[in-house]
């Protein structure tokens, strides 16, 4: 490892708090402040990252892709009004985002291999597992949402439902990046 467990603690809990900020901004009701809290989210996620980013080659690609997928929303609203547009360029980004979450948590079980967090590796997977399948809920809600019917049960079932998801898993990751930094500090 290039870093130190202490400089990896750091970004780790940079990451942690965008992903609270993420989370929030996910399940806000009002559209500005949801965005400066998505926004803030992405930013202090890409310093973590850049923290981390010698530490473990799943690191530095995992900001590569947090890279592409800020490049990507931000071409999408600039170039776009199209809300079809905008939408597949999210599920793009939200893919990544899984990814992006399982080359962390990757990463992050091998460093608690050799410290004192070996018990909180084995949770590596499941959480980014989890993860994985929420953002799948959460892509496949996108996609057949404005095929549904416009009854507002199925608006708020589908609403419902995409707030579950984006609790569960972002949730989960949430506390499996807090059990990292208390055991590499």
């Amino acid at each position: 490892m290039d870093g130190s467990y202490h400089s990896v603690a750091g970004g780790l809990r940079l990451i942690l708090i965008a992903n609270i900020l993420l989370l929030l901004g996910r399940i806000m009701t009002s559209p500005l402040f949801g965005s400066i809290l998505l926004l803030a989210g992405l930013a202090l996620e890409l310093v973590g990252l850049v923290m981390v980013n010698g530490a473990a080659r799943p690191y530095r690609i995992a900001l590569i892709l947090a890279i592409l997928s800020a490049a990507l929303n931000l071409l999408a609203a600039l170039l776009t009004d199209s809300e079809a547009a905008l939408a597949a360029a999210d599920g793009v980004c939200q893919a990544l985002d899984a990814v992006k979450v399982w080359l962390v948590c990757s990463a992050t079980a091998g460093l608690l291999l050799g410290s004192s967090g070996a018990s909180l590796s084995r949770r590596a997977r499941p959480v980014w597992i989890t993860f994985a399948v929420c953002t799948a809920v959460t892509v496949l809600l996108m996609v057949i949402g404005p095929l549904l019917p416009t009854h507002v049960a199925v608006y708020v079932t589908c609403s419902l439902l995409f707030l579950a998801a984006a609790i569960l898993g972002r949730g989960m990751y949430v506390l499996f990046l807090s059990g990292a930094v208390k055991a590499l500090k």
